[in-house]
């Protein structure tokens, strides 16, 4: 379940928030478990050469406090979601990437 506490519970650090993410790579979701520490990577969009792509990491040592289940639907969007755990800057960081990028995790 999901509260207010959680990702202070998660994090042991009073700024601390979740963020949801759909990652780029949806074989990704099914490696994630609940407790699994992970980077978060985005493309930079500043650094792009012609035909190339740079990366860059949005944080660092994320906590996944939740992977959304396969909701069985026949629409063709795969909408899972991982629920991360992160310090606030970070978290908006992220939160503001997935606006506009791709994103995708590194475990540790």
């Amino acid at each position: 379940v999901l509260t207010s506490r959680l990702p202070v519970q998660i994090m042991h650090r009073p700024d601390a928030r979740l963020v949801p993410v759909k990652v780029a790579d949806t074989a990704v979701i099914d490696l994630l478990r609940e407790g699994d520490v992970v980077d978060v990577l985005s493309i930079d969009d500043a650094d792009t050469a012609e035909g190339s792509s740079a990366t860059k990491v949005l944080a660092k040592a994320a906590v996944v406090a939740l992977v959304s289940q396969e909701s069985g639907s026949r629409t063709g969007s795969d909408a899972r979601l991982a629920v991360l755990a992160l310090p606030e800057r970070d978290a908006h960081v992220v939160a503001a990437a997935t606006l506009t990028a791709p994103i995708t995790l590194v475990f540790h």
